[in-house]
């Protein structure tokens, strides 16, 4: 008797390894150890950190709420897109007044304010396309220059990001497609896509 329950619990392990092995290869980029839910992209880690997704360049952490992979629909940002963005001391980000999408655009100006201060020290200035009860200032895409790029996030019946001129337009068909244009954005400016 005690050699049969030995083989079975042989046998039980052996199930449970393979199975496992199954698993990993079948999902490759999923990782759970520990209770922490891991997912591979490239050269990137990202670990679950509550709602967000964590992961480190050049020993910063970044945050993000979409995975790459969830935003890769949104197509890529050009060279001039970057160029506009990267090594300016000051981006101004606007949004109309009565927009549909304003918690989620706040949200996604605020992300976005803080990734670009902590990586590249870029202050972010917040500001509304007009006149508003917010007291913040007036900013609109006809006061965009090379120096001071304007990034104008609205909704639209597409989800997309493209200039005009210096103003940079990204435009959402939902609230939560705002908050994936602003993880596209940071992927693209941290170089991860």
């Amino acid at each position: 008797m005690k050699e049969k329950t030995k083989r079975i619990i042989n046998i039980t392990f052996l199930l449970l390894f393979v199975g496992s092995l199954i698993i990993g290869f079948s999902f490759p980029g999923f990782v759970s150890l520990g209770g922490e839910e891991k997912q591979r992209f490239g050269r990137f880690t990202f670990v679950r950190q509550g709602v967000q997704w964590s992961t480190y360049i050049n020993n910063k952490q970044a945050l993000f709420d979409y995975l790459p992979g969830d935003v890769l629909d949104i197509q890529p940002l050009t060279e001039h897109i970057v160029t506009l963005i990267l090594g300016r001391y000051e981006i101004d980000t606007t949004s109309g007044v009565n927009d549909t999408y304003r918690e989620a655009i706040s949200y996604s100006q605020y992300e976005l304010a803080n990734m670009m201060n902590f990586h590249y020290g870029t202050y972010v200035r917040i500001g509304m396309s007009a006149n508003n009860s917010f007291n913040l200032p007036v900013i609109t895409c006809n006061e965009s220059t090379d120096i001071l790029p304007v990034l104008y996030l609205r909704e639209s019946n597409q989800t997309s990001i493209y200039t005009i001129g210096n103003c940079l337009i990204g435009e959402a068909s939902s609230a939560q497609d705002i908050v994936r244009v602003k993880d596209r954005l940071l992927y693209s400016l941290l170089g991860i896509i």
